[in-house]
C-alpha cells in the first residue's frame, strides 16, 4: 500500500506526452505488403490488467474498462474489500461514476476534463514523469511488469508489479490509469 501510494505524488494537475512513433523501414526486395490502414489511432489498450503490491493486488482493470480498487490503495484502512473504480471508455474517456473526469488521447496526453487543461506530466508507454523543484520523479513499468521510482537520475524497484499489460499502449493505458486514479483533486 505504501509503495502504490507513491504514485500519488507524481499524479498532479497536468499530463502531456511527446508521441510516440516511427516507422520500419523496408529493405530492397522485400515483398511483404504495407501495413493497412485501420483508422484512427487507438487512445487506450483495453485488457485484463493487475497491479499488484507485493502479494495483494490493489488494482484491477478489466477489458470492457471497468475497474476495481481495494479499498485500503486509496484509504487509510486494512480493510481489504473491492470498490467500483473509474470506467475508461474505448474512446480514453475516464469516468467516476457519471462524471467524466479525464481523456487519455491517442498522442498520449491526458486532459483533465473538470479543468479543460491537459496535466503537466510525460507519459510514455514504459514511464510517467512530472518535473517539480527541479527534479524529475515518476514511475518506470518495464515489459516484464516490474515497476521502479524515478527521482533524478536514479531508479528503485519497488515491490509493485503489473500483470496484463503484455503491449506498449496497454503499458501506457494503465501508467494513465492510475495516474488518473491518484490525482488529488486540489493538485
Amino acid at each position: 500500500m505504501v509503495a502504490l501510494r507513491l504514485i500519488a505524488t507524481i499524479a498532479g494537475a497536468a499530463l502531456a506526452i511527446a508521441a510516440c512513433g516511427g516507422s520500419a523501414g523496408r529493405g530492397d526486395g522485400d515483398t511483404t505488403p504495407p501495413a493497412t490502414d485501420n483508422g484512427p489511432p487507438r487512445a487506450v489498450e483495453l485488457a485484463e490488467i493487475t497491479v499488484w503490491e507485493n502479494d495483494q493486488a490493489m488494482v484491477r482493470l478489466h477489458a470492457d474498462g471497468t475497474s476495481e480498487v481495494a479499498r485500503n490503495a486509496l484509504h487509510d484502512t486494512t480493510e481489504t474489500a473491492w470498490d467500483p473504480g473509474p470506467t475508461v471508455a474505448p474512446d480514453g474517456t475516464v469516468s467516476v461514476g457519471a462524471t467524466e473526469v479525464a481523456r487519455i488521447n491517442p498522442d498520449g496526453s491526458i486532459v483533465d476534463l473538470l479543468t479543460q487543461s491537459n496535466m503537466p506530466i510525460t507519459l510514455t508507454p514504459d514511464r510517467v514523469t512530472a518535473a517539480r523543484d527541479g527534479t524529475v520523479r515518476g514511475f518506470a513499468l518495464s515489459a516484464a511488469g516490474k515497476v521502479s521510482k524515478i527521482e533524478g537520475a536514479m531508479t528503485t524497484e519497488l515491490p509493485i508489479r503489473v500483470d496484463g499489460a503484455d503491449t506498449p499502449l496497454a503499458r501506457r493505458t494503465v501508467l494513465a490509469f492510475l495516474v488518473v486514479l491518484f490525482q488529488k483533486p486540489d493538485e
